[in-house]
């Protein structure tokens, strides 16, 4: 449903990721950092780093307009990270055994408190709402052409259009009675929300160790930077006052161009291995059905159909043979591997899982980061 539009080419090429990029990074991002710097004031890299990522992939899915400015709006944005750090404390009964869950609850025995549904209301509010102010904007759009309106900048709702398409498609073809609306949209809601989920907090706290990283060693920004002025054009920012307030428009170079570049490659590898923003497990379950034998699993024989197996990026990625020092943050592994010794990394290297389950995402993340 979704591999044609997270696939690496049609990002790329995609006019809607250039118009967030320029948005949400340039236009409101950079200058809350560079105003940190000049006043040489702290800032929380990881709460900012969310709410840029929260905006992003809110805008990629609803439509920059129909969503909330986190980056700006300091008081959502704490809101919503409140609501994200309370809710990730729970859910391992709920996810793992939701029947038992809910058979239990329907008794009066709580296996997570009470009150934690009203957290949760809060933050699928939040889809819902963005879902209703697509619908509203879309009827606005309609009246007339998208300069008259109040938005400063219009993209399109991606991801929305594309499950509402496929959607409304499976439905016509498989189903004898049609989703009705309010099914559909609480259909949407739930899986857009797994969409808003899978991306923000991974690629925060991703984006946050390369900060931290980066912090502790100026010789490395310094030639980071060195590369990324290489590009054509150069990736520079401009002061709030000079050349972008000017320029609406502001050249950027190519994503094929920044894909290329080879520390920049490094640095986010070894990130993503060192401290993988799903480090745990992920497990599959053994295709069960009538007639299945045992399978065989890296040397593991005779696994009948139904087992639980998993493994977990934090392991695969410190594997000593493989990764010498594994516990050692070292773009340089990347850079000076021979090609054999690059490809042996690459067949550990689980960030973002693999085969037909993986994540979906992984380009809009390489490319957010």
């Amino acid at each position: 449903m979704f591999g044609n539009i997270y696939s690496k080419s049609t990002l790329r090429s995609s006019p809607t990721i250039r118009d967030l990029c320029e948005e949400i990074v340039i236009r409101r991002f950079l200058p809350i950092i560079e105003a940190a710097a000049v006043q040489g004031s702290p800032i929380n890299v990881l709460e900012y780093n969310s709410a840029v990522y929260m905006d992003f992939i809110c805008a990629f899915i609803f439509g920059i307009q129909n969503v909330a400015n986190f980056l700006q709006n300091s008081k959502t944005c704490k809101r919503w990270l409140e609501l994200r750090s309370i809710s990730k404390g729970y859910g391992f009964w709920s996810m793992e055994f939701p029947r038992l869950t809910s058979l239990l609850t329907y008794i009066g025995i709580h296996l997570e408190p009470p009150w934690l549904g009203s957290v949760w209301d809060e933050i699928t509010d939040l889809c819902l709402g963005m879902l209703q102010s697509v619908d509203l904007s879309s009827e606005i759009q309609s009246n007339g052409p998208v300069e008259d309106q109040k938005w400063r900048i219009y993209t399109k709702p991606v991801v929305y259009d594309q499950l509402l398409s496929q959607l409304k498609s499976s439905s016509c073809k498989q189903a004898s009675v049609p989703l009705s609306q309010s099914q559909l949209r609480l259909t949407m809601a739930s899986e857009l929300m797994d969409h808003i989920f899978a991306a923000t907090d991974t690629t925060a706290w991703t984006l946050t160790y390369i900060m931290h990283e980066l912090s502790r060693r100026p010789d490395l920004q310094t030639s980071l930077r060195s590369e990324l002025r290489s590009l054509s054009p150069p990736l520079i920012y401009h002061r709030s006052n000079d050349k972008l307030n000017e320029d609406p428009m502001l050249e950027l170079p190519s994503p094929r161009s920044i894909d290329d570049l080879p520390l920049l490659d490094a640095v986010l590898l070894e990130t993503l291995r060192l401290r993988p923003s799903v480090p745990g497990s992920q497990p599959r379950i053994i295709p069960s059905s009538p007639g299945s034998s045992p399978v065989s699993i890296c040397g593991y024989t005779k696994i009948p159909a139904g087992t639980r197996v998993s493994s977990q990026a934090y392991s695969l990625h410190r594997n000593e043979q493989v990764f010498p020092e594994p516990e050692v943050w070292n773009p340089r592994r990347w850079l000076d591997a021979s090609h054999e010794q690059r490809d042996e990394m690459m067949k550990w290297f689980w960030a973002f899982g693999s085969g037909g389950r993986m994540c979906i995402g992984n380009h809009l993340a390489d490319l957010g980061e």
